[in-house]
């Protein structure tokens, strides 16, 4: 299974990731994390796949190519949301860390949402968990 594994930036600790990859259920059937090669959910989950010999695919946005359609500064650049749309459309399911607030996440997850593709929202309050807690 392709599975897009990603989520907030500001995820620093693997517990987190691992702990939505054992619940989603797809742990077992992972053959590619699908990201963007960014810090955080994305960067764990990269080092997740390392330590289970499991592929990593990454996608990153063309900030520079798509920087060519926007026409004023209080316009977004669309590269980030071209990305989650390919890797959405490239992924078989995906595991999502968000906190509620990001608003790229948000895209990610609407983005998986339009592809019809499977979803396991991970909901998170915090970045780090406690030492003491495992």
């Amino acid at each position: 299974m392709r599975l897009i594994i990603g989520g907030n930036r500001l995820v620093e600790d693997i517990r987190i990731v691992e702990d939505a990859i054992r619940l989603s259920g797809y742990e077992r059937q992972i053959t590619e994390v699908v990201n963007d090669g960014l810090n955080g959910a994305s960067k764990l989950a990269e080092m997740w796949s390392i330590k289970h010999n499991v592929l990593v695919k990454k996608f990153y946005a063309d900030w520079q190519y798509y920087s060519r359609f926007v026409e004023s500064k209080s316009q977004k650049n669309p590269a980030g949301e071209v990305r989650n749309r390919n890797m959405a459309n490239y992924a078989d399911a995906a595991i999502i860390i968000w906190d509620g607030k990001d608003e790229d996440v948000k895209n990610l997850i609407d983005s998986v949402k339009i592809a019809s593709k499977p979803l396991f929202l991970y909901r998170i309050n915090k970045f780090k968990l406690d030492d003491d807690e495992d």
